[in-house]
């Protein structure tokens, strides 16, 4: 039902029931996202071939589907670049959200990459960005859409996600993880990565967890959004340092009692884990 009419489109966004390639099936499922598949190729709405992480599937395409994903980055402070749900990659400004596979050093071009940096990141394959300038990805963001397919409403969802940051320039490259059952109006989970102060030209990874208590219950075959927003402080001008996400995990959390199975304490509460540097 993902590709509907145009009117029939519209009032399924309107009201957060449209369907989406990411979805969780069952209460207790974890949908798993390692960008397998994914090579800094940019973004498109795909009518077909695509797979269940909202990567384009076909031969060497290496892809986003935006029916699944959406980004934001800006150009020289006044220019808003963005890829919204459902649609392209701005006309003229396409290379922005198409890098390609980057490593991390020696890379000046600004813009959305697929970055190999080691560590967990085994398949080669993460969604990340290089800030340029402060605010290239000041207030830009990565946005991942989801559909409730489990026949239940949810009240709680359980998200892992990896950090990984190229620690190059004196600017912190800060990621704030968000909520929004739809997709106009996000809340912070109280997540938030931030990058060294201090320049350490190599990778590094963080791993990060949120138990998310939804305000109202999410319906079944309604979506929901999460959204790394990203800022720049430190510095006023020149490069923020490289950051990239993997290894996301979203679960549908059963309700109520197995909530202390999982070690959920309270509402948006939230755990670091042990950064560790790669290589």
């Amino acid at each position: 039902m993902k590709r509907l009419f145009t009117a029939v489109l519209a009032a399924g966004c309107l009201f957060g029931t449209a369907s989406a390639d990411v979805t969780l099936d069952a209460i207790g499922q974890t949908k798993t996202i390692d960008f397998e598949g994914f090579a800094g190729n940019g973004f498109a709405p795909a009518d077909a071939g695509v797979d269940g992480q909202g990567i384009i599937s076909g031969a060497n395409d290496g892809r986003l589907d935006s029916y699944d994903w959406s980004a934001k980055l800006f150009e020289d402070s006044f220019l808003t670049l963005e890829v919204p749900f459902e649609g392209g990659m701005p006309a003229g400004n396409e290379d922005f959200f198409s890098r390609g596979d980057g490593y991390g050093a020696g890379i000046t071009d600004d813009g959305i990459y697929n970055f190999i940096t080691g560590g967990s990141n085994t398949n080669d394959a993460s969604l990340g960005v290089v800030p340029r300038f402060s605010d290239t990805f000041d207030s830009g963001f990565f946005a991942l859409r989801l559909l409730n397919n489990t026949g239940n409403d949810l009240s709680s969802i359980l998200v892992d996600f990896t950090v990984f940051d190229f620690n190059n320039q004196s600017g912190q490259t800060l990621l704030n993880l968000e909520f929004s059952a739809d997709g106009s109006t996000f809340s912070s989970t109280g997540v938030q990565f931030e990058s060294d102060l201090t320049a350490d030209a190599s990778w590094k990874e963080t791993q990060l967890s949120t138990l998310i208590s939804t305000p109202t219950p999410i319906a079944d075959q309604q979506q929901f959004f999460l959204r790394w927003n990203g800022s720049i402080a430190g510095q006023t001008s020149g490069l923020g340092d490289i950051v990239a996400i993997d290894n996301i995990s979203v679960t549908a959390v059963p309700e109520p009692s197995s909530l202390i199975a999982l070690g959920a304490v309270s509402a948006f509460a939230a755990r670091r884990y042990r950064r560790r540097k790669n290589g």
